[in-house]
C-alpha cells in the first residue's frame, strides 16, 4: 500500500523514502530500536541526575526566555510528591508556548532525562509532556531518526498506518498455539505500543519465529532437493599427495581427518555437501586447495568463489603458487576482468585447459561454461545473495561436490542443530604449529595506539588501522550516539603523528577493485607501513609481516567482527598485537577479546552477551542475520525445524 494513502505531505513521504520506507508495510515494519520505561514516576527525592525517568508535576508558570542558545520556552513546575520546584525547557520549539501557556495549575507528566545543577532540577527537550497522566505513564518507543521529521510526527504516521493496513497472517492458529506466539498484527502493535515489557518480548518472539521458520524451511528444502549421489569419484590422489608432502609444515590432525573423510565419502559415489568451519588462520583454505587438487587428479575442474575481489585475488595468487610447479593452470574471474583477458579465461574453462577457476560471483555467471566441474568451494557462503546460491544449487543437481567455508566458528552441537540435514560438518579446531597467540590490549587514545605502533614499525613490521566509517558524514542525526572516527580523520591524524619516512595509505570499499588491489599489493610488498581501512580487510588480506591491527572505536564493533579483524595478524611466527582503542572500560566484548584468542570461545561468549536483545528488524536483514538469530536461539530453531520436518516432510 502506497504511502500516499496516509494523506501526509509529499515532503514527508520523501523523508520516509530516504529511510527506505516506501510503503505502509515498510512503515509498520520500521520498528523501535529501544524502549524507555516511563510507567513508574520518580519524585525529586529518589531521582538521580542524568537518568531518564517520568515525573508528575503541577504547572505553575509558562514563559518565553532568551539565552545565548536562542529563544526557549520554560514551564516552571512543582513536583507532585515533594512540592519541590523543577523547570522544563524546550529549545527551538517556540510553538510549545501556545500549546501549554494556559495549562497553569494543571497536572502533567514529563518524561526524559532529568538533570540537577546549581540552578536546580530540570528537564531539557523532554520526550513526553502531557496532561493525560495515565496515558503518558507508559513504555516509550525510540525510533532511529528520520531526517527532518519529529519523533511524534513519525509515531502519529505509524498509527495512521495501522488504521489502514493489516499484515497477512501466514501461520495457522494451531502452530501459533503450539509455539505460544501471537498473531502477526498483534505482534507489530505490541512492538509499536507496548503496555508492558512482556508485550515487547511477545512481539519479538513472533518475528523471531517468522525469521527462523523461513530459514529452517530453506535449509530443509535444500537438503531434500540436493542430489545425494555423485559421478565425480576421486580415485587418484597424485598431485594431492604431492602438495601435502611439499608443504613447509605438517597438516594438523583435523585437516588430515577432513581430507580423508571427503575422499572416502566421494569414492563411495556419495555427494559431499560440507560446511568447512574453523578459526581465522586455522588452515581452511589449504584444505580446500588440497581437495581441489584431488579433483584435478581425476580430470575434474574445481571452482572457488569468494564474496570480494580482494579475497578472491588472494586465493587465486596463493593457489597459483601451489599448482604452477605441477604444470596445472588456474584462471581468475571477477567483474573487473574484461575484454581479451575475460575471453581467454572463458575459453580455457570451456576447453578444460584450466582445471581451477577462482573469483567472485562472476565464476557462476551465464557466460561461464565448465568442461567437467566436480567441486565448488564457496568462502563465506552466507555473504552471497539468493541468485548466487541458486546458481550453485543447479550444480548440486548434477552431483557436483560442494564445500562452504566459514571463518565464524560454531560449536559443533550448534552447527549440527543448524545444518545437520543440509551439510556434513567439517571442523578445524587445532591451529597450525608455530603460531603465537595475538596479544590483545585495550588502549584509550589514538596517540597511545600510534606510539605502540611506531615501535613495531621501527622493527621493520607493518600495521593495519581499522575504522568503522569512511568519513564522518556517514553518521546519523541521533544526538545521543557518540560520533566514531572515520578513515579520513585517522589518516590525517596519523600523517600528523608519524614522520614522513613512515608510509601511510588508506583503502575503502568505495574504491574500484583495481585500485584496492594496487594498495593491497603495495602493503604486501612493504612499500606501505600502515594501511588504514574499514572492515573491508576483515577477510582475505594475508600479510605475515603485519604484526599490529588497531581497531578504532572498538566498542562499536561486534565480538565476531573484532575476532575476524584480529585474524589479519598473527599469521607468522612473529609476535603480533591487536589494539582495541576505546574509552569504554567496562565493555564486556572488549574484555572477552582480551581474555581469549579461541574463536569457539568467542562465539559462545558472543551468544551469551547478545542474549535475547537486538533482533527486532532482522526480518529484513538477510541470510547473515538469520544465521545469527538461529545461533542465539538454537533450541527454538531446533523445535521449529522438527515441526517443519514432521508437518511438511512427514519425518518423525
Amino acid at each position: 500500500m502506497d504511502l500516499s494513502v496516509l494523506n501526509i505531505p509529499q515532503k514527508k513521504i520523501e523523508q520516509l523514502n530516504k529511510k527506505k520506507i516506501t510503503s505502509v508495510e515498510t512503515l509498520l515494519s520500521f520498528l523501535p530500536r529501544k524502549y524507555y520505561d516511563y510507567r513508574f514516576p520518580k519524585s525529586l527525592d529518589n531521582a538521580r541526575s542524568g537518568e531518564r525517568c517520568s515525573m508528575v508535576v503541577i504547572i505553575k508558570e509558562v514563559r518565553k526566555k532568551e539565552s545565548r542558545a536562542g529563544i526557549y520556552v520554560e514551564a516552571v513546575c512543582r513536583e507532585k510528591y515533594t512540592s519541590g520546584f523543577i523547570s522544563i525547557r524546550w529549545f527551538h520549539q517556540e510553538y510549545k508556548y501556545n500549546e501549554i501557556y494556559n495549562l497553569c495549575e494543571m497536572e502533567a507528566v514529563v518524561c526524559g532525562k532529568v538533570c540537577c545543577n546549581e540552578y536546580g532540577w530540570s528537564f531539557l527537550n523532554p520526550e513526553v509532556f502531557s496532561t493525560d497522566v495515565d496515558g503518558a505513564l507508559s513504555i516509550y518507543p525510540v525510533y532511529s531518526k528520520v531526517r527532518g521529521m519529529a519523533d511524534n510526527y513519525l509515531k502519529d504516521t505509524i498509527d495512521k498506518g495501522f488504521e489502514l493496513f493489516g499484515f497477512e497472517e501466514t501461520t495457522d492458529k494451531n502452530t501459533r498455539d503450539l509455539f505460544c506466539i501471537s498473531d502477526i498484527n498483534t505482534a507489530y502493535r505490541n512492538l509499536h505500543h507496548p503496555g508492558k515489557p512482556e508485550d515487547v518480548s511477545a512481539g519479538q518472539k513472533r518475528l523471531v519465529f517468522d525469521t527462523l521458520y523461513s530459514f529452517a524451511y530453506d535449509m530443509l528444502k535444500t537438503a531434500h532437493e540436493n542430489r545425494s549421489t555423485s559421478p565425480y569419484v576421486p580415485s587418484l590422489l597424485t598431485n594431492c599427495n604431492r602438495l601435502i608432502q611439499t608443504l613447509p609444515y605438517d597438516l594438523t590432525t583435523d585437516q588430515k581427518t577432513i581430507i580423508s573423510t571427503f575422499v572416502n565419502k566421494a569414492r563411495r559415489g556419495e555427494r559431499v555437501n560440507a560446511l568447512l568451519q574453523g578459526d581465522v588462520g586455522s588452515g581452511k583454505t589449504v584444505v580446500a586447495f588440497i581437495l581441489m587438487l584431488c579433483m584435478s587428479d581425476n580430470g575434474y575442474q574445481s571452482v572457488l568463489m569468494a564474496p570480494t575481489g580482494i579475497l578472491a585475488r588472494q586465493h587465486y595468487e596463493e593457489l597459483v603458487r601451489y599448482i604452477e610447479p605441477m604444470g596445472l593452470k588456474a584462471v581468475y574471474l571477477s567483474g573487473d576482468v574484461k575484454g581479451k583477458e575475460k575471453t581467454a579465461a572463458l575459453k580455457m574453462i570451456k576447453s578444460g585447459e584450466a582445471q581451477f577457476i577462482v573469483g567472485t560471483h562472476a565464476v557462476i555467471s551465464k557466460g561461464v561454461e565448465f568442461n567437467n566441474l566436480g567441486l565448488t568451494v564457496v568462502d563465506e557462503e552466507h555473504k552471497f545473495g539468493v541468485v548466487q546460491r541458486d546458481a550453485l544449487k543447479d550444480k548440486a543437481d548434477e552431483g557436483v561436490h560442494s564445500i562452504s567455508m566459514s571463518a565464524t566458528p560454531i560449536p559443533r552441537s550448534l552447527a549440527l542443530t543448524m545444518y545437520g540435514e543440509s551439510f556434513d560438518i567439517f571442523t578445524i579446531e587445532t591451529m597450525p604449529d608455530g603460531r603465537k597467540p595475538v596479544d590483545t590490549r585495550r588502549l584509550r587514545t589514538d596517540e597511545d595506539v600510534f606510539r605502540f605502533m611506531y615501535v613495531e614499525i621501527n622493527r621493520g613490521h607493518q600495521a593495519y588501522i581499522v575504522c568503522p566509517l569512511i568519513d564522518s558524514s556517514e553518521t546519523d542525526d541521533d544526538e545521543e550516539k557518540r560520533k566514531p572516527e572515520s578513515v579520513n580523520e585517522i589518516y590525517e591524524k596519523a600523517k600528523g603523528f608519524f614522520p614522513e619516512s613512515v608510509k601511510i595509505d588508506m583503502i575503502t570499499g568505495k574504491m574500484k577493485d583495481e585500485e584496492k588491489a594496487l594498495k593491497i599489493n603495495a602493503f604486501k610488498n612493504n612499500e606501505t607501513h600502515i594501511l588504514i581501512a574499514t572492515t573491508i580487510i576483515e577477510v582475505g588480506v594475508n600479510v605475515p609481516n603485519a604484526t599490529i591491527i588497531a581497531v578504532m572505536d572498538a566498542d562499536m564493533f561486534g565480538l565476531a567482527g573484532l575476532h575476524q579483524l584480529r585474524g589479519r595478524v598473527g599469521r607468522s611466527s612473529l609476535q603480533s598485537y591487536c589494539l582495541l582503542r576505546s574509552e569504554d572500560e567496562d565493555n564486556e566484548r572488549l574484555k572477552a577479546m582480551c581474555s581469549t584468542n579461541n574463536g569457539f570461545e568467542i562465539a559462545q561468549e558472543d551468544l551469551k552477551l547478545r542474549g535475547t536483545g537486538e533482533f527486532v528488524g532482522l526480518k529484513q536483514s538477510g541470510r547473515d542475520a538469520n544465521m545469527e538469530l538461529a545461533l542465539k536461539y538454537p533450541m527454538f530453531y531446533r523445535d521449529i525445524k522438527n515441526h517443519i520436518k514432521e508437518v511438511i516432510y512427514h519425518e518423525a
